[in-house]
């Protein structure tokens, strides 16, 4: 996923900066496995403080977030069942 964020504006003939003003934020990140129903993942949540966000973003530079979800077997992947004779 790449998300695009807006770190100033030009208004009135100058550049204004918009990392500023940051709001606190909220990140939730879930994922799927659309061919198998055996598989989920841990969703993904992060708090960022207005201070937190300010410390990562700076203007004129790509932040890049390398994440992984964990990954959780249905009950069905280690089921034990009697063979039938």
């Amino acid at each position: 996923m790449t998300f695009y964020l807006r770190a100033q504006e030009f208004a009135r003939k100058r550049w204004n900066e918009l990392l500023e003003n940051l709001q606190p934020l909220d990140i939730e990140i879930t994922g799927s496995e659309p061919m198998c129903e055996d598989i989920e993942y841990v969703p993904l949540r992060i708090a960022l403080t207005s201070k937190e966000m300010a410390s990562v973003l700076k203007s004129f530079q790509t932040t890049v977030i390398d994440i992984q979800l964990a990954r959780l077997p249905s009950q069905n992947i280690f089921k034990i069942t009697k063979e039938r004779s």
